[in-house]
């Protein structure tokens, strides 16, 4: 059984704010976007932009001064804010999660300097 399949990301977008390296997503992940008609690559083209869905977006996200300098973004329960410090940091990872019509939620992880990115499906309770 495939645990996990390459996603072709062929699209270059103009406004990304980081690279994607290697991009997998996993069965199930693939299974619950084709039930809603998702392509894998629109949630990607949206992470990479920094619409990270239900975390927020890129644009609209502000940092305390505090949380910008880092001494308190590692206690936000707010992912959304982690990605913003990660980006301005050089952090590790930066995480989305899309709602889909039906409920499930699947979510595109990236781990920087060029690891690489998945698509995999969300679990209620593990969002940091």
């Amino acid at each position: 059984m495939k645990v996990f399949q390459e996603v072709s990301i062929k699209q270059k977008q103009d406004n990304s704010l980081f690279g994607l390296g290697v991009t997998y997503g996993t069965a199930t992940a693939i299974e619950i976007l084709a039930q809603y008609e998702v392509e894998p690559v629109s949630l990607v083209c949206r992470h990479i932009t920094g619409d990270w869905g239900s975390f927020g977006s890129f644009q609209e996200i502000e940092l305390s001064e505090e949380e910008a300098n880092g001494e308190s973004w590692l206690l936000s329960e707010e992912p959304g804010k982690k990605n913003v410090w990660s980006l301005r940091n050089n952090g590790v990872e930066i995480k989305s999660e899309y709602i889909l019509p039906g409920g499930e939620t699947v979510w595109v992880s990236t781990i920087r300097k060029g690891s690489g990115s998945t698509i995999r499906e969300g679990y209620s309770g593990l969002r940091n």
